[in-house]
C-alpha cells in the first residue's frame, strides 16, 4: 500500500513578484522530480523575534533611566515619565514602524526588513536625541547572549 507524506520544503528565491517566485518554485520541484503545492510563505516576526524585541526594548528602557532620561529627553518635554518596555512600544517602535512601513502592528512585521529597518532608525534617533550618550543595545540574539558570557 502506497503512503502519503506531507512535507514542507522552503524553495528561496529572489524575484521580482511572487507570481515568478511561484513559477520558479515549481520549475525546481519537477526538476527535483516531487509533486506539491506551490504557494507563499508568509515572512512575519517569529514568537522568539517578539521575545527579542521586548527584551531589547526592556534593556533600553533601563538604559534611559539610568542615564536620567525620561520622555522629556526623547519625546517631548512637557512628559515627565520614565521609561517602560511599553512605552518605548508604543511610543517609540511601533510610530516608526508605521512611519516607515505603513504596517500598524509589530505582528505584522516583516521578520527581517521591518526590523531592522525600524531598529536602525530608532538607533540613530537614540543617539542623535540623546548627544550619543545611549544607543541601543545589539539586538538581542542566542549569538549575542553567548558573546556577552
Amino acid at each position: 500500500m502506497k503512503r502519503k507524506y506531507v512535507a514542507t520544503i522552503i524553495i528561496e528565491q529572489d524575484c521580482e513578484t511572487i507570481a515568478e517566485g511561484l513559477i520558479n518554485a515549481k520549475a525546481t520541484l519537477k526538476l527535483l522530480g516531487l509533486k506539491g503545492d506551490v504557494k507563499p510563505v508568509k515572512s512575519v516576526r517569529t514568537g522568539l523575534q517578539n521575545d527579542s524585541m521586548w527584551l531589547l526594548f526592556t534593556q533600553l528602557a533601563d538604559e534611559l533611566n539610568e542615564k536620567g532620561l525620561d520622555m522629556r529627553h526623547i519625546i517631548r518635554p512637557e512628559v515627565m515619565i520614565s521609561w517602560t518596555p511599553y512605552n518605548i512600544n508604543e511610543f517609540m517602535w511601533k510610530p516608526l514602524l508605521k512611519a516607515l512601513t505603513g504596517k500598524n502592528s509589530t505582528t505584522k512585521m516583516d521578520k527581517v526588513n521591518d526590523i531592522k529597518i525600524t531598529y536602525n532608525n530608532l538607533n540613530r534617533i537614540i543617539i542623535e536625541r540623546t548627544k550619543g550618550e545611549v544607543c541601543l543595545p545589539p539586538w538581542p540574539s542566542i549569538e549575542t547572549l553567548i558573546y556577552k558570557q
